[in-house]
């Protein structure tokens, strides 16, 4: 999911988030709700950015997204 925001602060600045589920379809709704199960943890790490697109692999599963930008993009839940 791809998110587009103004900074409050700094009018000239947009704000650009990305959210990445590696969940079943069947599980899926849950974590775009904003849930989790009890069991699972959150840790939260910095993602560096030296290209504007990024192929993706999990398991014998794959997908390239393109940011469209570099640089930094914060961090990582």
């Amino acid at each position: 999911m791809l998110l587009e925001e103004k900074n409050e602060q700094f009018e000239d600045f947009m704000e650009r988030s990305m959210e990445i589920y590696l969940a079943p379809a069947e599980t899926m709704k849950t974590y775009l709700d904003g849930m989790k199960y009890r069991a699972q943890k959150m840790k939260e790490k910095m993602i560096g950015v030296d290209t504007a697109r990024y192929l993706l692999t999990v398991d014998d599963r794959s997908d390239e997204i393109r940011t469209g930008g570099d640089g930094c993009w914060g961090a990582a839940k």
